[in-house]
């Protein structure tokens, strides 16, 4: 019989040994300096949650575990966003607010997908008492784009497998990289979502989102936003607006009002987490959102070129070459 070294895993001593020193480590954080730092006061149940997440992401960190620290960073800056927000309501929404919030985090930690939607419905309904989302004082409904043979366009839901318009294979060809099976989809169905479906519509649209994200390097805006602070044309009234709604997706929607016209669209509340949110889950249907908002589709059916199409875009011509260089690709790829 052949000997064979001991090996020792995750004891079940080992294991609490971690959890006491994560712990004991979350509850020497310093509160102090982090709420100066993030400028923002928490309440005791507020305390509460963080060190529970600085626990779990200790407690991860240990383990190696890196989606499980993403996982408590994410959730950390969640409470932040929705500290935040609830900072700037009247008392009484505060009250309900903190009780759907802390429902709502309950949820997110124990996986429980109906008690948080739950959740996020009862905030989304205090948000609208508060007038927060109040669509009808928004600017009037967007025009839907006129068909050169004037059909009619049909409204279509969103969907998890669409017809697919734009290949892994094509992206790549255009120096595209970090292409997911999810990102792939989220193109695909906002193509068919917006209607962008003709060679020339195609061309324009992938072209232009190829150069505003340096070929799938960015699905969000670098700079931090601040700019974009205290902005009352984009709907930017509450303090954090302007880092938190910044330009996020492939063609940077920006500002709090344009946010929440994706989230009525989309019929997803969570959109109005921000950027990070819509970077991650929708870079390409914000993208498609804004281009049937400006009226794009009828655009390329004219025969627009690189520079009118990258004027409506950009505002100027930055970057012109550039989309000139990927538009000519998409010419020999999307025929």
């Amino acid at each position: 019989m052949k000997w064979k070294e001991p090996t020792f895993g995750a004891t079940p001593m080992l294991k609490a040994l971690t959890t006491a020193n994560a712990h004991r480590k979350a509850k020497a954080f310093d509160l102090a300096a982090e709420q100066k730092k993030q400028k923002l006061n928490y309440p005791d149940w507020g305390q509460t949650w963080l060190r529970k997440y600085k626990e779990d992401w200790y407690i991860a960190q240990v383990n190696g575990d890196e989606v499980g620290m993403r996982k408590a960073q994410k959730l950390a800056e969640g409470l932040r966003s929705k500290l935040r927000e609830m900072a700037t309501f009247p008392k009484w929404a505060q009250e309900q607010m903190q009780k759907e919030t802390v429902r709502w985090m309950t949820a997110e930690a124990s996986g429980d997908i109906r008690e948080r939607l739950a959740a996020e419905k009862a905030g989304q309904a205090i948000r609208e008492k508060l007038g927060l989302i109040d669509t009808t004082e928004k600017a009037p409904p967007i025009d839907k784009e006129v068909k050169s043979n004037k059909s009619e366009v049909k409204e279509v839901p969103a969907v998890n497998e669409s017809k697919q318009y734009v290949s892994v294979k094509q992206l790549e060809q255009l120096g595209w990289i970090k292409i997911s099976k999810a990102m792939i989809t989220d193109l695909n169905n906002c193509l068919e979502r917006y209607n962008i479906t003709t060679p020339a519509r195609i061309r324009h649209f992938i072209s232009q989102c190829s150069h505003e994200s340096a070929g799938g390097r960015y699905t969000k805006e670098i700079a931090s936003g601040k700019k974009y602070e205290g902005r009352k044309d984009l709907g930017n009234i509450y303090k954090g607006d302007g880092p938190k709604y910044k330009g996020g997706g492939y063609i940077q929607l920006t500002g709090r009002h344009n946010y929440q016209k994706l989230s009525t669209a989309l019929n997803d509340p969570r959109v109005m987490e921000g950027v990070e949110y819509v970077a991650e889950h929708y870079p390409w249907t914000s993208a498609g959102f804004w281009w049937e908002q400006h009226n794009m589709n009828a655009l390329c059916d004219k025969g627009a070129t690189v520079r009118q199409i990258t004027k409506k875009v950009n505002g100027g011509y930055n970057g012109l070459k550039d989309r000139e260089m990927y538009y000519k690709k998409c010419e020999n790829i999307f025929k």
